[in-house]
């Protein structure tokens, strides 16, 4: 407190000598307490801001840390900022005095100065770490770990430990020198920063897998099987995070023998790039160049171990969606944005999946006599169902991201590999032909049913062919109209240059005759029924040259790619009865065409339950109804209840919804009774097209249950039917 110390009030005064005199004194004598004793000068002195660090380093570690080689010492730790402020300051700002921290003491920390320093003063070294936390994240990129030759290197890079923990074993393995380890505080710190002994996973990482990532080197078979037991040894760790390294170095290398389906060459392969050689995938892939199949000749390679830890790493059982580049036009995205109600868009990423093989395999067909392309197509779908069963009904869809400013807007489409198998011809007819599936129902190849794979996989629909065997028409020719492009009677007409219309079955003179409940009669009469022998036909516009029905039941018509059942009752309006309608059999009419939609007005005080069930009953129908179909098709998701328009959903949310469904349940079946949508679900169906199905459960509640699935009912239908019974809410003339 006496010393001459405060600048400010000597330099401008007589006394400015002696403060210089002491600074002189202090900068070259040893007159500053030093630590442990005696004293030190300024020049040779450094403050240190822990006890810690006056501990750890001693006046020649404190000297070559500092650069000169001259050894330092502390000054005592009561020159504090707490204790001796004033004389604190003096030192730092008059003479010039370092102070060092925990934190200034990381950069001095390099390779050269800790390989000169002593295994006891390495240890002291870790324990002091051990006690500073805060700097625990920042000493990953310091070589600290001392090797057992006393090298020095950075303890884990990448992820990849350079150093393991003395075991009780000796290895290969780098390790850390036993001497700088031995105690608790240092141990505990080495184990802090993700140092572990050697285990069979870092036997495998570090001293198999390298020699696999270079696909120069040949490994002879005795090697190899040996590998391949250290392999599944080491995936037998308890430890989850080990074995996620495992996984993901054995990802990485080329450590996989297999063959190549085609021309039997024998190659390495990283896991992804290999099928798992089992029946099924060895017959389907038969003969088809670049489709990997791990080498059943090779013994390690054998066995329900090995194949699991295959496909855990990559290779795959069943078939393997592999992301492709999307091929969809420009018009198609555009369709896309606007069915999802985002039309705009300032950029977009559309994501595709196809499968490993498949287009090489489609196109085997042509060449394979007909026995063999009935038992590979067979194969596919069987595969098919085994894809969807494994990966679930998301892999057969694509992604379609897009965005426009702030909005953004995700969409499914069917992925690259639907569109392939919609598109190509590998379904053989019964003839042995090849077909696409679009013109061949499912019923005809007795193929096991998948509700899911039939939505994507579009078949025939089964009404189709019903239709066309009933008006004596063979399915053959409709498909022949279809793939040439003939939608409409004009078209054909055109085709077949022909002007005038088909003389009737029964002459030009003599009206056809049928039977009806009232006896035979002639086409337009009266049979019991409203008069409809004047009534034009499904299109409901009366031009010249088009047929009449005869039928009175023939109430409405869809194209002919419509699904469902047909239905042979009427319902709202007060249409025709079944007594009034096209006859009597089973199926809701005689040889006419039958009606699938129909537009109804419901009387008022006519809205009783369908089937006649208390509310309490329909509840626990329609509740069964809804739980058979997410049984069997769980890629629905439901929606909160009382929901608007539809029942069901598929997507990410109700927001980013791609598909719709709405449900309706009955205790019969749809020869007993038709089923009919709201105003709020037509409008819903109108707007998402092909995306909304109606899904009819008959029977619900019972073992028998059925889905009647039908994909856009309003899209299909081509005409909407007003009977007699609308003259109830007709209007009086205006005029």
């Amino acid at each position: 407190a006496c010393l001459p110390l405060d600048r400010g009030r000597f330099e401008e005064s007589m006394f400015g000598e002696l403060f210089e005199i002491t600074k002189e004194a202090f900068g070259r004598e040893d007159l500053l307490p030093a630590h442990g004793g005696g004293h030190v000068s300024a020049e040779d002195g450094r403050l240190a801001r822990t006890q810690e660090l006056r501990e750890l380093l001693e006046r020649e570690q404190l000297g070559a840390m500092e650069g000169g080689g001259t050894p330092l010492r502390w000054v005592d730790g009561q020159v504090s900022q707490d204790r001796t402020p004033a004389l604190r300051q003096y030192l730092m700002a008059v003479l010039g005095m370092r102070e060092l921290t925990p934190d200034a003491l990381l950069p001095r920390l390099n390779r050269a100065f800790l390989e000169g320093q002593g295994d006891r003063w390495m240890q002291g070294l870790y324990e002091f770490f051990g006690s500073q936390g805060a700097l625990r994240a920042r000493l990953g990129s310091l070589p600290i770990a001392r090797l057992a030759d006393g090298s020095h290197v950075v303890p884990i890079i990448e992820g990849e430990i350079q150093a393991f923990l003395p075991g009780t074993v000796e290895t290969d393995f780098p390790t850390v020198r036993k001497a700088v380890c031995q105690s608790e505080g240092a141990l505990e710190f080495l184990e802090s920063l993700g140092l572990t002994e050697p285990d069979p996973v870092d036997n495998v990482i570090r001293n198999v897998l390298p020699k696999y990532r270079d696909m120069g080197i040949d490994v002879p078979e005795a090697d190899y099987a040996a590998d391949v037991e250290r392999i599944l040894d080491a995936a037998n760790t308890d430890s989850q995070s080990k074995h996620e390294r495992l996984v993901k170095a054995l990802r990485a290398a080329a450590w996989v023998r297999a063959v190549d389906a085609g021309d039997g060459q024998r190659v390495r392969a990283t896991p992804e790039n290999v099928y798992i050689a089992t029946e099924r995938l060895r017959e389907l892939f038969a003969g088809i160049n670049g489709v990997l199949l791990v080498d059943r000749d090779v013994p390690c390679l054998r066995g329900e171990p090995v194949r699991e830890l295959l496909e855990r790493s990559g290779a795959a059982r069943y078939l393997q969606p592999v992301e492709v580049a999307c091929d969809l036009s420009w018009e198609q995205l555009s369709e896309i944005r606007q069915r999802e109600g985002l039309e705009r868009s300032t950029w977009g990423t559309p994501k595709d999946v196809g499968i490993r093989g498949l287009k090489a395999l489609l196109g085997r067909f042509p060449a394979l006599e007909v026995d063999a392309r009935r038992r590979l197509a067979a194969g596919v779908w069987e595969a098919l169902r085994d894809l969807h069963e494994r990966r679930g009904a998301a892999t057969f869809d694509g992604t379609y991201t897009w965005g426009f400013h702030d909005e953004m807007k995700t969409a499914t489409f069917d992925a690259a590999f639907v569109r392939l198998l919609n598109e190509s011809e590998w379904i053989p007819d019964q003839s042995g032909g090849l077909r696409e599936p679009g013109s061949i129902t499912l019923d005809e190849l007795g193929w096991r049913s998948n509700g899911f794979l039939e939505s994507k996989i579009r078949f025939k629909p089964p009404l189709v062919e019903r239709l066309a065997k009933e008006v004596g028409i063979e399915p053959g020719v409709l498909d022949l109209l279809r793939r040439l492009g003939v939608t409409s009677e004009a078209e054909l007409r055109e085709r077949l240059d022909l002007t005038d219309d088909p003389p009737s079955a029964g002459g030009a003179d003599e009206p056809e005759e049928r039977e009806s409940e009232g006896g035979t009669t002639s086409a337009g009469e009266d049979v019991g029924g409203p008069d409809t022998s004047s009534r034009p036909d499904a299109e409901g516009d009366g031009s010249e040259g088009e047929t009449e029905s005869d039928e009175p039941g023939d109430t409405a018509s869809v194209d002919g790619d419509a699904e469902g059942s047909p239905i042979g009752s009427n319902v709202g309006g007060g249409g025709n009865t079944e007594d009034e309608g096209s006859g009597g059999d089973e199926e809701g009419g005689s040889s006419g065409t039958q009606f699938v939609s129909y537009v109804g007005v419901v009387r008022e005080g006519a809205d009783g339950d369908p089937d006649g069930l208390e509310h309490a009953r329909r509840m626990e129908v329609e509740a069964k109804a809804i739980e058979l179909i997410l049984s069997r098709e769980p890629y629905w998701r439901r929606t909160p209840p009382n929901n608007p328009g539809f029942d069901l959903y598929r997507g990410d949310g109700i927001e980013l919804a791609t598909d719709w469904c709405e449900v309706k349940a009955m205790t019969g079946t749809l020869r007993d009774r038709p089923v009919g949508l709201s105003r709020t679900q037509f409008e819903c169906a109108r707007q998402r097209g092909g995306a909304y199905w109606l899904y009819v459960v008959e029977r619900a509640g019972t073992g028998d249950a059925e889905i009647v699935r039908i994909q856009d009912p309003v899209g299909k239908a081509t005409t909407f039917t007003f009977d007699y019974g609308w003259r109830a809410v007709a209007a009086e003339p205006t005029g």
